[in-house]
């Protein structure tokens, strides 16, 4: 059997012991003959995140029983070292919540404007809407508020201003837009029932230049740590006059930081 690629993960999941009717999740699809039918599940979840190419992990087959990787099929146990090996992995992405779909962000806030000041202060007080991925939801965000906080900071890195980067296609240095809680379902929810407001605000948003922003995803955690501190004495008071009252302990929970 050929290898297998880890293309995603789900961050969180129910797993039902006998198989689900799919009507609620609208699970119907055209078979061979023309008729509709609707699938059932064993597995729900409301969070995916998909993983780049670049990120991706490669199980070898060969070493174990090609039929545990047939389709639809979950084993653990059976081969504590590979449990170990994609327990491994995952823990690697699992902080930063590595999206695939970041970088394609990253490039649009490169083209786009910043968010109006009335979006500006409204941002934090609106509902939590989600958008329909591929695999689940995610929180629907607005761009323009990760430009806006990247114009408030001159195009400058948050974490040192004299960080260096290149110029982008506007003739601006090239920074990157960072919710510092990160802009995840669960996040978003958690704060939503603790203050009642949204995460995808330009006081969550931080700018950063690349390295700073990859050390806070794929860094030692002594690194994102360090990176972090900086972001914290910065940021939580500004969190706090719009409503977010989070304390540090908090942030470092949510990148799994102990």
């Amino acid at each position: 059997s050929s290898n297998r690629m880890i293309t995603g993960f789900y961050p969180s999941a129910r797993i039902y012991k006998e198989s689900q009717s799919g009507e609620k999740l609208g699970r119907r699809f055209k078979d061979k003959d023309g008729s509709m039918k609707t699938t059932s599940y064993t597995m729900e979840s409301e969070e995916f995140y998909s993983v780049s190419i670049g990120f991706s992990h490669i199980i070898e087959t060969r070493k174990y029983n090609s039929y545990m990787f047939r389709r639809q099929r979950v084993y653990g146990g059976t081969y504590p070292e590979l449990d170990s090996d994609i327990y491994e992995y995952f823990e690697r992405l699992r902080s930063g919540k590595i999206l695939e779909d970041d970088t394609i962000m990253q490039q649009e806030l490169q083209e786009i404007p910043g968010a109006s000041n009335q979006a500006i202060q409204e941002a934090p007080d609106r509902n939590l809407q989600y958008e329909k991925r591929i695999f689940g939801n995610g929180v629907l965000k607005n761009p323009q508020l990760a430009k806006a906080s990247i114009i408030s900071a001159d195009h400058k890195c948050e974490v040192n201003t004299s960080h260096r980067t290149f110029l982008n296609r506007q003739g601006k240095a090239y920074m990157e837009g960072h919710h510092l809680i990160p802009c995840t379902v669960t996040n978003a929810k958690e704060i939503w029932e603790r203050f009642r407001k949204h995460i995808d605000c330009k006081e969550n948003i931080v700018s950063l230049c690349p390295t700073c922003h990859r050390a806070i995803h794929f860094g030692h955690q002594d690194e994102k740590r360090k990176v972090l501190s900086i972001l914290i004495s910065k940021r939580l008071p500004i969190l706090k006059g719009v409503g977010i009252n989070i304390t540090e302990d908090d942030l470092f929970r949510f990148y799994d930081i102990e």
